[in-house]
């Protein structure tokens, strides 16, 4: 279901994919885009990129309609 956060964070979904489609490493998109300390916490950083980049996959592949 879309919740209140996605909505608000479309454009942050878009970002990630564009990040994604270019090649670009998910350090620097998850620094960039998501303003997250990849040095203090690197696991977690992963983590939370990876969680909204599949979001974002969700959202653009049609999950948002269900």
């Amino acid at each position: 279901m879309l919740t209140n956060y996605d909505r608000a964070h479309v454009l942050t979904y878009a970002r990630l994919l564009d990040a994604e489609r270019d090649g670009y490493d998910w350090t620097e998109a998850a620094v960039e885009i998501l303003d997250l300390d990849v040095v203090a916490n690197r696991t977690l950083a992963e983590a939370c990129w990876r969680s909204h980049l599949d979001r974002a996959h969700w959202f653009v592949d049609g999950g948002f309609a269900t």
